[in-house]
């Protein structure tokens, strides 16, 4: 698949909790971004309800937008058989860290949103952001201490990479 600079890939991770939160996320992408030709939407799902599912289909379609799937979500605990303590949010967060391994094998890009991630313009501008060569552009997140220790960082480590 050739990248398109008109038809976005997002990826959001959430669980039944914050299944509300992520339909507001999805609103303002819809909304915001209308000059989109498509927007392909994949929910790593850890455990959505049906009834919270429909309500995300409808706010696609309400929208015009019928490209969303829901994938099942890697659950850490298990890949990697060990205890995560989360201190706020949830363990689908750590979703996250398998989507290579969970989305179609034909998506040459995607822009992964956490769930409380308000657009507030078009994403047309990051999703064809320059990466120059680079496999991932990050934004830098506020790691709790659990989040750190649970990826094997110091609880103080610094957040600026080189």
């Amino acid at each position: 698949m050739n990248f398109n600079n008109n038809i976005a890939h997002i990826v959001y991770a959430s669980d039944n909790r914050f299944a509300d939160i992520l339909g507001v996320s999805l609103v303002s992408l819809y909304e915001n971004s209308k000059d989109m030709k498509d927007i392909f939407v994949y929910i790593l799902d850890s455990g959505i309800s049906a009834e919270n599912k429909e309500k995300v289909l409808s706010t696609a379609h309400t929208y015009g937008r019928t490209s969303l799937e829901f994938i099942e979500a890697t659950d850490i605990t298990k890949k990697l058989q060990i205890d995560v303590s989360v201190d706020r949010g949830s363990l689908s967060q750590y979703a996250r860290l398998f989507v290579s391994s969970t989305l179609p094998d034909n998506l040459e890009r995607v822009l992964y949103l956490d769930c409380d991630v308000l657009i507030n313009k078009s994403i047309r501008e990051l999703w064809n952001l320059d990466l120059h060569d680079k496999t991932v552009g990050a934004l830098m997140d506020a790691f709790s201490r659990y989040y750190r220790r649970n990826i094997d960082l110091e609880p103080y480590a610094c957040n600026m990479l080189p």
